[in-house]
């Protein structure tokens, strides 16, 4: 049954038809919950192109126009600013720095009116908006990307404080904003970047602020920065002793064992490790963590492991005496070890005897106190990163950084930290 109507007026934006009202051509219609078809779109403006009862003419899907209705929306304009209100911005070109990008869209008919947009076409365009090379009008060139989600990691602060402020395109009710991030890669074959934006509108046709445009030139300029790098030379290792870990032998002695916690920061002004990545290593839970009171019976009485923050406790099993000198019949002590209490940083431990604790020395090739194979990725605050590896050294027993993969066992080296005191 056709829905009956008495509404006789010119459709317009201040006085929307609805399907089954009367037409006359050029009037505007809504599209309401109850009109949308299996592809339409709530909210959405059509203007007809017929006089008569609009009952007898379904509206197209979204995306589509047809002989009796097409799209208000038929031409759009585009405006970007950095998310500080700049017309340029700056990253790092490692990947993972990100700047964020506002688009504002307005949607506009064939009478320069402004069209409205319901949440249900912003949705839809959502899916469609992406970032492009103004110059050429193309997809982001190679080593450039986006998206809509941000990372974890910070934007640079106040980047090109020198470019000019654009006019606050915010503060119009006729306009929508969307957000994306931008990142490039080290591989980027184009930076600097002019930054435009595209769409879908709700006709189906393609909108676009580049240059290959006839109307719209709006655009970010981005200008990219070098991926920073950490080496020994920007880095330090700060160690901090912590409580005497005690354990008791078969004679009931209390031997005293040294725990210390070195931690690695980046000495650069402005710069600090946000988060970090243990690509191998050990925990005090493996076997490996095993140690002997006694130097000359293997294990030896030093080790160095990395603190699993998992459980709440740490353990570790430390040999206190083999059963009639058999080296394959230990006596085991379990000792609690104490948590270093930070963990925003990248944290090495070291357990020793406290008899040794003023220096000592293994025989070239032990790798008793090796720390198994450990190397360690660090991401500053903006995804720099850069990869370490942790070194146990035979000819003081103690530790040291080396950039890049390398093995952790160096039997003719001389190792940094921790810095044992009595």
């Amino acid at each position: 049954m056709k829905r009956q109507t008495s509404d006789s007026n010119a459709g317009t934006y201040d006085n929307l038809k609805k399907w089954g009202d009367s037409a006359q051509a050029g009037d505007v219609f809504i599209v309401s919950a109850t009109d949308v078809g299996q592809n339409g779109a709530v909210g959405d403006y059509f203007i007809a192109q017929f006089d008569g009862p609009s009952s007898d003419h379904p509206f197209p899907d979204y995306g589509e126009n047809d002989a009796y209705w097409k799209h208000a929306w038929s031409t759009t304009l585009i405006e970007l600013i950095t998310e500080s209100g700049l017309d340029g911005g700056a990253i790092y070109s490692n990947g993972l720095n990100q700047i964020g990008i506002l688009v504002f869209i307005t949607a506009v008919d064939p009478n320069k009116n402004d069209v409205p947009l319901s949440q249900d076409v912003l949705d839809r365009v959502k899916s469609t908006l992406q970032l492009i090379d103004y110059t050429s009008g193309d997809a982001l060139p190679q080593g450039w990307s986006f998206t809509d989600q941000e990372n974890e990691f910070h934007h640079l602060p106040q980047a090109m404080e020198s470019a000019p402020h654009s006019s606050d395109p915010d503060k119009s009710v006729d306009k929508s904003k969307f957000k994306l991030y931008l990142s490039c890669s080290p591989t980027s074959t184009v930076t600097p970047l002019k930054v435009g934006a595209q769409l879908t509108m709700a006709n189906g046709k393609t909108a676009a602020s580049s240059l290959m445009d006839p109307t719209d030139h709006s655009f970010v300029a981005i200008e990219t920065l070098p991926p920073k790098r950490y080496d020994l030379s920007n880095t330090a290792v700060d160690t901090i002793r912590l409580d005497d870990v005690y354990v008791i032998t078969r004679a009931s002695w209390s031997v005293p064992y040294r725990q210390y916690a070195n931690y690695l920061r980046v000495t650069d002004y402005g710069f600090y490790i946000l988060k970090y990545d243990l690509t191998k290593g050990v925990t005090v839970s493996d076997t490996w963590m095993q140690m002997s009171h006694d130097r000359k019976i293997p294990p030896t009485d030093c080790a160095s492991y990395i603190w699993n923050r998992s459980p709440n406790n740490q353990f570790a099993f430390i040999i206190v005496d083999y059963k009639d000198d058999d080296r394959n019949d230990p006596m085991w002590s379990l000792v609690e070890l104490e948590y270093g209490g930070r963990d925003d940083v990248v944290a090495i431990y070291y357990l020793v005897n406290a008899a040794l604790a003023s220096g000592f020395s293994y025989s070239s090739g032990d790798p008793s106190p090796v720390l198994a194979d450990t190397q360690i990725t660090i991401w500053d605050q903006f995804g720099n990163s850069s990869l370490f590896t942790v070194v146990s050294n035979g000819k003081n027993g103690l530790l040291s950084l080396k950039v890049g993969a390398n093995s952790s066992w160096d039997p003719t080296g001389t190792g940094t930290f921790p810095t044992l005191t009595k």
